[in-house]
């Protein structure tokens, strides 16, 4: 194919088209939601690059509406794989094991970066990212909201952890919940324990929470249905988790975004629309705050606390979560 100047190419230059398998692996929502500042960059700005996208089953059709407007990037549940597969194929992706073949593995990772950052060095084989190398834009329109929503004034509340190191609690999230409902606004609790379809349960929902307080549909949609909802809230609130990130990639959507052990740096939406309010803590209030991005070289798992108490987590929360309270107001009025 001929590409030219818009491409930093010489007149009438030839290119051989690139056929590849990317692979979204080695990960949760956040992540992969966070990659496809790379994939939409790359197929905005490298034409040539055709390759087939794999992706787990529970985001393929999300993954298709981002794309929709690259005909080339075609998506496949990674299921699929060994149906596309020939031998000699390119791959690119994390390090992975899938349909028993080996891919050489990457080493840069979201523990000691931001998603997108790994994203860039993954799939584009670059870093920093280029100044827009952004989250692209989603829009559904509201009446896809389920009809419990349609017409209605709500924040979302993300609810249920997968780790010790990001668990929420009723005397976190009743105070925001209570909060919400003063202000006349119907809290809505989203969250699934099997995101990956195959019966097993990754995460918990903590039983002392108030969701009699609200519209409670845990469990209750898949996940193009919870991006529409985020998309057309008042704002989404809590602590980092992929649905704060899934948030951030629906248009003009507003996010209550909270961080312990990771930093703002490593976690901040990067974005051109919408408005987000970050919740975190000093060094002056928690000497630990931010862990995972800071600690380096150390043989250790982020999902537990490394102090055995994620007392990050309560001082966030303290003072009848103050701090969300404050960040509500300010991003309801910004």
């Amino acid at each position: 194919m001929i590409y030219g100047e818009q491409y930093g190419l010489r007149h009438d230059t030839e290119l051989p088209t690139t056929k590849t398998h990317v692979i979204f692996n080695q990960g949760g929502m956040g992540d992969f939601v966070n990659y496809t500042a790379a994939t939409t960059w790359l197929a905005k700005n490298a034409p040539w690059f055709k390759p087939r996208l794999f992706v787990p089953n529970y985001l393929k059709v999300l993954l298709r509406d981002i794309h929709a407007e690259f005909p080339d990037w075609r998506v496949h549940k990674s299921e699929d794989f060994k149906l596309h597969f020939k031998s000699g194929d390119a791959f690119i992706g994390a390090g992975i094991t899938i349909g028993g073949l080996n891919i050489t593995p990457q080493f840069l990772t979201a523990t000691g970066a931001h998603p997108i950052d790994v994203g860039f060095a993954y799939y584009a084989g670059m870093t920093p990212p280029p100044p827009d190398g952004l989250l692209p834009v989603l829009d559904y329109p509201e009446d896809q909201l389920p009809f419990k929503l349609q017409g209605k004034r709500y924040v979302v509340l993300p609810v249920g952890n997968n780790h010790a190191a990001r668990a929420v609690y009723g005397r976190h999230l009743n105070p925001i919940i209570e909060y919400v409902r003063d202000k006349g606004l119907l809290p809505v609790f989203l969250g699934k324990r099997d995101m990956l379809g195959n019966g097993e349960a990754f995460t918990k929902f903590a039983d002392d929470v108030n969701y009699s307080e609200g519209l409670d549909l845990r469990d209750k949609t898949n996940v193009k249905e919870a991006a529409c909802i985020l998309q057309h809230a008042m704002c989404t609130v809590g602590l980092d988790t992929g649905l704060l990130h899934l948030a951030a990639l629906m248009k003009d959507s507003r996010i209550v975004f909270g961080y312990n052990i990771t930093t703002v740096a490593h976690r901040e939406p990067r974005r051109n629309h919408g408005r987000h309010v970050n919740v975190t803590l000093t060094q002056g209030e928690l000497k630990c705050v931010g862990c995972q991005s800071r600690l380096r070289q150390i043989e250790f798992q982020f999902y537990k606390c490394i102090h055995g108490d994620a007392i990050c987590i309560d001082l966030l929360f303290a003072n009848q979560s103050a701090k969300w309270k404050s960040a509500i107001d300010e991003v309801l009025n910004g």
